[in-house]
Parts: C-alpha cells; sequence; structure tokens
C-alpha cells in the first residue's frame, strides 16, 4: 500500500483486511519517517487526533512491530541519520526492533572502502551482528560485492560464486 494515512490504528486495520484477503501471502511493511505517523494515543471523541508527543514514534514502532510479529510480517522502518550517520531517532526505537541497520556511501578517503555503498548490520536479534556488506547497483538492482565483520577488511570473493572480482 502507498498511501498519506497518518492514523496507525487505521493503518494496521488495513493490514487485518489485508491479511485476512490473502492468508497465503507474508505481509510486507515498509514505514518512511515515523515521525508522520500518529498513535491516536491523545484523540477527541470524533476520532480525530489532538496531536502528537515525542514518545509517538516509540508507541508506533512498538505497535507495529507487535503487529508483524503476531502476524509473521517484514516491517521495514527508514529512520533519520546526523550528518555523522548516527541514528537521529529515540534510542527505544532501536530497543524495540530486531534489527538495525545502516546503508551509506563510505566517504573515508584512507577506507579500504572508500567510495563502496555498505550495508552495516549493527543489531540483529535473529543473526549476526558486526556485518557490513559492499553492495553494487547492476541493472537488475542492488548486488552484494563482498562482505566482512568489523574487525576485518573487506573480502573480493563474490557471495553468490566464490569468484575473484575487483572491489
Amino acid at each position: 500500500m502507498v498511501g498519506e494515512e497518518t492514523s496507525l490504528p487505521a493503518m494496521l486495520e488495513f493490514l487485518d483486511r489485508l491479511k485476512k484477503a490473502n492468508p497465503n501471502k507474508q505481509i510486507f511493511y515498509l514505514q518512511d519517517s515515523l515521525q508522520t505517523l500518529d498513535d491516536m494515543k491523545y484523540a477527541n471523541a470524533k476520532g480525530e487526533s489532538r496531536g502528537t508527543t515525542s514518545k509517538t514514534p516509540t508507541m508506533c514502532t512498538k505497535m507495529i512491530v507487535d503487529w508483524m510479529q503476531a502476524n509473521f510480517g517484514v516491517g521495514i522502518f527508514i529512520g533519520q541519520c546526523t550528518k555523522g550517520d548516527v541514528f537521529a531517532g529515540n534510542n527505544t526505537i532501536k530497543h524495540a526492533i530486531d534489527t538495525h541497520a545502516h546503508m551509506f556511501v563510505d566517504d573515508k578517503e584512507k577506507s579500504d572502502t572508500y567510495g563502496c555503498l555498505l550495508f552495516e548490520v549493527q543489531k540483529n536479534r535473529w543473526g549476526c551482528n558486526g556485518k557490513t556488506y559492499m553492495l553494487g547497483l547492476t541493472s537488475e538492482g542492488i548486488e552484494e560485492r563482498g562482505h566482512f565483520q568489523k574487525a576485518g577488511g573487506p573480502t573480493n570473493k563474490r557471495p553468490s560464486t566464490g569468484e575473484e572480482e575487483e572491489v
């Protein structure tokens, strides 16, 4: 679904209907900008929002994570970062989610991966942590070009074939 719905309860009701209409499909939910959602906790008698608080993005995150876990769905949140590539949201959001990762272009000139598109897994409740993937853009989309753990350097073997390639 693509839209401008800001009421999270209305969005979760839509996901319930979508799940019921497609019982053999997995729900995939992408949320850009948590601050645009309203948990409707502060709604008037007509159901109109009276505004949000600084806790609203955290509450919305928890509500979405709870729905996804109960329905075996996949939820992806796109969050804000500072100019220094540091997560700009409330840390309780990072604790509520199962995996926290950053995608960025390495701009450190003395780095072995300078200029590369990197995807760094900082937290993963169900898998490995501290792994960074080097990505490349092809005519078919984004693909993995190599990976490394934080302590090591990059590998130049393609993950799919094990063949050597230039990194």
